[in-house]
């Protein structure tokens, strides 16, 4: 079973989360990185959950 992986940023633990967010993570993997065009495939990380209209000065939200 394929599951998302978090790391814990102090000890790099290592938390696998069941989830149905499986579909969500695997169209992400397709999504190139319109800005530098690198391959999407396990290019993402999980930043932090945001508000693009909050923080459009703050990033690239292209």
């Amino acid at each position: 079973m394929r599951a998302p992986v978090f790391v814990c940023k102090k000890c790099e633990h290592h938390l696998f989360i069941e989830s149905e967010i499986m579909g969500v993570l695997d169209r992400l993997n397709q999504y190139d990185c319109p800005n530098c065009g690198e391959d999407g495939e396990l290019n993402w990380i999980f930043s932090h959950v945001g508000d693009p209209e909050e923080e459009e000065d703050n990033y690239n939200w292209k």
